[in-house]
């Protein structure tokens, strides 16, 4: 169905760079929770992910920007430390 709708739309897809996250409002609930959610893209089921980055912003299935902040905050640390380095 997937790979149906991409080739409607002259949609060219790489299915090994995609990923399936599954997005859920409780904390207890998981990506491996839903063995029955199995989703291919011309022939390659899509490996599932708890994380994924897409435009720079990492999401993560319980909707928290956790890992998104700490990423930002060790960015910026490294950059204050190679700035205090070059001065």
């Amino acid at each position: 169905m997937l790979s149906e709708w991409c080739n409607i739309w002259q949609m060219n897809v790489a299915p090994k760079k995609c990923e399936l996250i599954t997005f859920f409002k409780s904390r207890k609930k998981n990506v491996k929770s839903n063995p029955l959610l199995n989703i291919s893209l011309n022939g390659l089921r899509l490996p599932k992910c708890e994380i994924i980055r897409d435009l720079g912003v990492i999401f993560s299935s319980d909707l928290s920007f956790d890992s998104h902040i700490n990423s930002v905050i060790r960015k910026d640390s490294l950059s204050n430390q190679y700035v205090i380095k070059c001065s």
